[in-house]
Formats: structure tokens, sequence, C-alpha cells
């Protein structure tokens, strides 16, 4: 299992439902954002070629998030991998947020694409 050291923490799978914890606010869909956990984490773990040192590496493994309501899920697990700092995570969803309730590609490194409806990837 890979792990993240931010500030002398380790973050790794049994640490996303924490790190989830700390999104607050309106209208984060946390039981539909926990049904994608478990893929996000086995691909940013096993499966993508994609990390935070390389994250514009033209060779790089790209991932677009089609959920709508899974992004929660989608931060927690950048902030585990270091994609994003775990302070950020408390202003999910805020007006200044960088996290904000569609990934937007130009405020959250990691991120592809800015999605916003249904529909971008594979129904």
């Amino acid at each position: 299992m890979t792990i993240t050291e931010e500030l002398g923490r380790t973050h790794g799978y049994a640490d996303l439902p924490r790190l989830m914890g700390l999104m607050t606010g309106d209208e984060k869909h946390g039981p539909a954002a926990t049904s994608t956990l478990d893929v996000l984490w086995v691909l940013y773990d096993r499966v993508l070629r994609v990390r935070p040192e390389q994250w514009d590496d033209p060779e790089r493994d790209r991932f677009l998030l089609s959920k709508g309501h899974g992004p929660m899920a989608y931060y927690a697990v950048l902030a585990a991998k270091g994609f994003v700092p775990v302070d950020w995570l408390p202003d999910f969803g805020a007006y200044d947020s960088p996290l904000g309730h569609h990934p937007d590609r130009t405020l959250v490194p990691g991120v592809e694409i800015g999605s916003g409806s249904l529909g971008h990837g594979l129904p």
C-alpha cells in the first residue's frame, strides 16, 4: 500500500472516512460519495500512473470523475495521496474554496477536467 506523509502524518485507506468527515456544509452528498471511495482508492493507489510530484507530466494517466455526487470522496483520496493539503478539506464547498461541488482543474492539482453536469464519462 502506498502512503503519503504530510507534516509527519501518514494517510492510508483507513484514514479516508476521517478525511471525508473533515468536509462539512450543505450538499456534500456523503453516502453517494462513499459508494465510490473504494474504486477511487484502488485507482490512485494501484492503477493510475500519476503522483503529486508529476501531476502535470504529459505521459501520466488521466482520470475523469463523472459522478456528480462523488467529489467528497475524490477530494479525500487526493488529500490522502498528497495532491491537495488536508487543511483544504474543511472548506469544501465554501464560497472561496478551491474544492467546489464540481472539481475544477484550474483550482485543484490532480483534477484533469472541470466537470459539471452528469454524463461526461461512461454511463
